[in-house]
């Protein structure tokens, strides 16, 4: 049975809802009630396309067209209700790309906790559908898959930081990676460097070609990074000093490139003790050396105090491995080139320092950042303190008072 002609009535009101509609393409929408399905029907106009969504109730159609209402206005596709995790999570990593505001080694992070963890077990939920239940589930088999607590850790800290997005914009009513048990991460405290190891591994790598790198990372506690970026006009050898503003960045099957160093802290100027000072001019006549022998083919644009033998930026695994070599040929323990950092900051607070100067020296955000990690060696210092408090108090209550005859 054909349906019948709608009233000029029901024409007039179509031309004036079509005009309003192009007049305001992104209108408030409505509930309306179908009568033909026995439905009822939420309506809402995007970019001038209407959208609609039946419901059996009016309570429900009012539902539907609240959640729509909310994609549209997070930016998000009219169909994000039926947006799955590894849609939204491809999206993400693209919006965060083209941000430019994440380092790429982290970003790097994200794409691997992405491909190999959270799309295999998270991709085919929808996003609006994702529950703590589901992120429980998945914390829990990655643990028991043999993944160390801290590896877990960062995979959820990578949904939760994804999902927090999509909180933000309205996508998500809450957060489901934010409330979950984590499994417990013990952290081995570093241990205290003896000064007559620091002398040991100085002595081991004399005569390297890298031997500046190691001797300034040990008395400065910079990072990799920020040392393979540092260049030679950040360095004030008469002033016996360096400024740390720039960190080289690694990136996978790319050139490294000049970035902004981990925090606005980590911008700081240090000083350098002789020995420092020392070994950098040994290190810049070899490198004038290095450069005439190359000739053309010297590649340093930057400026880079520490490089390949070509002049282009070096390599951390070389710089790794030069330590290792090193040590091995003397006898040493093996140990990482950021264990020159914990050196560093074990042998400063043996020598008195506050953690509030070891955290200014290191470039940590927060003093709790240092205390957490180095607290437990300021107690030997503080003996010292102790003793030389006492001392103080025995000294004032032995000396004469004033007036005493």
């Amino acid at each position: 049975m054909a349906s019948p002609r709608p009233t000029l009535a029901e024409r007039r009101e179509r031309r004036v809802s079509m005009a309003k509609r192009h007049k305001n393409p992104n209108g408030a929408g409505g509930v309306t009630y179908h009568a033909p399905s026995k439905r009822f029907r939420a309506r809402l106009t995007v970019d001038g396309r209407e959208v609609s969504r039946k419901a059996p109730t009016k309570r429900e159609a009012e539902r539907l067209l609240a959640e729509l209402r909310r994609q549209r206005d997070a930016g998000l596709s009219i169909d994000a209700g039926r947006t799955t995790v590894a849609d939204y999570l491809s999206g993400w990593l693209d919006s965060r790309a083209a941000l430019g505001k994440v380092r790429e080694r982290t970003l790097e992070g994200y794409r691997q906790h992405v491909r190999d963890h959270l799309t295999p077990a998270l991709g085919r939920v929808t996003l609006a559908a994702l529950s703590r239940g589901h992120v429980q589930r998945m914390i829990d088999r990655l643990a028991a898959s043999g993944l160390s607590p801290s590896t877990v850790q960062r995979i959820r800290a990578t949904l939760r930081a994804a999902l927090t997005d999509a909180e933000r914009k309205g996508a998500i009513d809450r957060n489901p990676a934010r409330l979950v048990d984590l499994p417990k991460v013990r952290r081995k405290p570093p241990e205290a460097m003896e000064p007559a190891t620091a002398a040991a591994i100085l002595e081991a790598v004399k005569g390297h070609r890298l031997e500046a790198l190691i001797v300034v990372a040990m008395f400065t506690g910079c990072r990799q990074g920020e040392l393979l970026g540092l260049p030679w006009k950040a360095v004030d050898l008469a002033a016996g000093r360096l400024t740390v503003g720039l960190a080289l960045s690694r990136r996978r099957a790319a050139a490294p490139v000049l970035t902004e160093p981990k925090t606005e802290r980590s911008r700081r100027t240090l000083p350098l003790p002789p020995a420092a000072v020392e070994a950098l001019r040994a290190h810049a006549e070899r490198q004038r050396f290095e450069e005439r022998k190359v000739g053309a083919a010297w590649d340093n644009a930057a400026g880079l105090v520490f490089v390949a033998e070509d002049g282009r930026p070096l390599e951390s695994s070389v710089a790794l491995w030069a330590l290792r070599r090193s040590l091995a040929a003397a006898g040493l323990p093996k140990m990482r080139f950021h264990d020159l950092r914990h050196a560093y900051a074990t042998l400063t607070l043996q020598t008195g320092a506050s953690l509030r100067e070891v955290m200014e020296g290191l470039g940590h955000s927060d003093i709790g950042t240092t205390g957490n990690v180095y607290a437990h060696i300021a107690p030997a210092t503080m003996r010292r303190v102790a003793d030389d408090l006492e001392a103080l108090v025995r000294g004032a209550a032995a000396a004469p008072s004033e007036g005493a005859s």
